[in-house]
């Protein structure tokens, strides 16, 4: 989960919008099995489990397929160099006392 969140706030890869849908979603998921989860705590809590997960993996499944296969071809570009870094930072500035600093 701590992945999908780095990945979804911070938007250090984006190869197309889909993919950045699909963690959302994945993450979405994730959080809402985990809450639930959270408040079944009790002396049948792994039943509780068991019986979530089963629930929920059709869906979690067809998420995690399809973002796998996203991600392997991502990576499989990048060790393909098809990606390119930027070669100068980029800065965000909402106020022009600073604008001196970068020119």
């Amino acid at each position: 989960m701590e992945a999908l969140e780095l990945l979804t706030s911070t938007y250090y890869i984006y190869p197309n919008e889909n993919y950045i849908k699909l963690a959302n979603q994945l993450l979405s998921t994730f959080m809402a099995q985990n809450t639930y989860l959270d408040w079944q705590i009790d002396s049948n809590w792994k039943n509780i489990v068991n019986k979530t997960i089963l629930e929920n993996f059709p869906t979690l499944n067809k998420y995690l397929k399809n973002f796998m296969k996203m991600t392997n071809k991502i990576l499989k570009d990048f060790r393909n160099q098809n990606y390119i870094e930027a070669k100068e930072l980029a800065l965000c500035i909402s106020d022009e006392k600073y604008k001196k600093y970068v020119e």
